[in-house]
C-alpha cells in the first residue's frame, strides 16, 4: 500500500516536510564543516549574517504574499459557491411559480443538477478530482431524475 503524502493530515505533512528540511540542513553544516575547515575574519562572518538577515526577510515576505494569495483564492470559491447557489434558488422559485408540466420537470432537472455537486463534484474537489462534470451533464440535457423515467413511461404508453 503506497502512501501519498496529499493523504496525510496536515499537522504531520507539516512536520515532516520542516523536519525534512532541518535534517538536510544540519547534515550539510556538519559535512561542510568536516570537509572545508576554513576560518573567517569577523568582517566576513558579519557579512554572512547581515546577508542571511536580508534573505530570511525576503523570505518572510514571499511566505506573506503566498499566504494572502491564497487567502483571496479561499474567498473567490467562497463567492463563486454563494453566487452559484443563490442562482440555483432564484431559478427553483422562478420555475414553481410557473406551475407547468415543463416548468416542473425543468426544476427537477435543476435540484438533480443541485444534488450532482453536492454529492459527486464537492466530494472530488476536496481529493483534488474536481471537474465540471455534473455541469456538463446538464448542459447536455443528461441529468436524469426519477420523474424523467415517469415521464418517458407515460409518453411510451399514449402512443
Amino acid at each position: 500500500m503506497s502512501i501519498s503524502l496529499y493523504d496525510l493530515p496536515n499537522w504531520l505533512f507539516g512536520i515532516l516536510i520542516c523536519g525534512g528540511w532541518i535534517v538536510i540542513g544540519l547534515a550539510g553544516y556538519v559535512v561542510f564543516q568536516r570537509v572545508c575547515r576554513a576560518k573567517f575574519a569577523e568582517g566576513e562572518r558579519n557579512l554572512a549574517i547581515a546577508l542571511l538577515a536580508v534573505i530570511a526577510t525576503v523570505n518572510s515576505l514571499l511566505l506573506a504574499f503566498s499566504a494572502v494569495s491564497v487567502w483571496e483564492s479561499f474567498g473567490s470559491a467562497d463567492r463563486a459557491v454563494h453566487g452559484e447557489a443563490t442562482t440555483i434558488s432564484t431559478l427553483g422559485r422562478d420555475l414553481a411559480i410557473f406551475g407547468s408540466a415543463e416548468s416542473n420537470h425543468a426544476r427537477e432537472q435543476l435540484r438533480a443538477y443541485a444534488k450532482s455537486v453536492v454529492e459527486h463534484e464537492w466530494p472530488d474537489g476536496t481529493v483534488g478530482r474536481g471537474h465540471a462534470q455534473a455541469a456538463g451533464r446538464w448542459r447536455r440535457g443528461e441529468v436524469t431524475t426519477n420523474n424523467d423515467h415517469k415521464h418517458e413511461a407515460q409518453a411510451r404508453d399514449q402512443t
